[in-house]
């Protein structure tokens, strides 16, 4: 379910323009933390003192240029703190390469589906290829079927895989289920 909720929502972008706050209902809020972690919050901590001063406002290009700028920067950043923590899960996961483990199924697509593991705060893949050929993908239902032997994989099913793959360099780890 988190999966699926986290897929659905759209990313937070900074914007120098009010807009309804999801959770509070209002326009009128501001949120930040500690200065010393991100720029944004830096620059919110500066034009509040600005405003407190009864300084002049900034400059509304400059607003969205600032932003706009920390949003795809933000991107870059989370995009660079997942692929080092996957190459990290993949360098620990090959030790395990030929281990069965225990896991939950967390994610699902036409290519195949995550697995949770319970030992190891590791997702593993398992690619469409390395399902019989009977297994067929429900993309309403988010379910792998099989017709012949009636095997549902689906969000939250249980499941038991062998690790196969633990690639350092893409920070990949791969399964098979075991018990096909």
């Amino acid at each position: 379910l988190s999966s699926l909720l986290l897929r659905a929502m759209s990313r937070a972008v900074y914007d120098p323009q009010p807009n309804l706050h999801f959770g509070l209902g209002t326009e009128t809020y501001l949120h930040f933390t500690s200065p010393i972690r991100r720029y944004p919050d830096l620059w919110v901590h500066r034009q509040l003192k600005a405003w407190l001063n009864q300084e002049p406002p900034l400059d509304p290009d400059q607003a969205r240029d600032v932003a706009g700028y920390a949003s795809r920067r933000e991107r870059l950043i989370m995009e660079a703190e997942r692929k080092v923590l996957d190459a990290y899960k993949a360098l620990f996961m090959r030790d395990h390469v030929g281990e069965t483990l225990s896991g939950i199924v967390c994610q699902t697509s036409p290519k195949g589906f995550m697995v949770n593991l319970d030992t190891y705060p590791v997702w593993c893949a398992h690619q469409v290829e390395r399902l019989p050929g009977s297994f067929r993908y429900d993309e309403q239902r988010f379910t792998w079927y099989d017709a012949v032997s009636r095997r549902r994989v689906t969000l939250g099913s249980r499941v038991d895989v062998t690790i196969i793959r633990a690639d350092v360099s893409e920070g990949r780890v791969e399964i098979v289920l075991s018990d096909l």
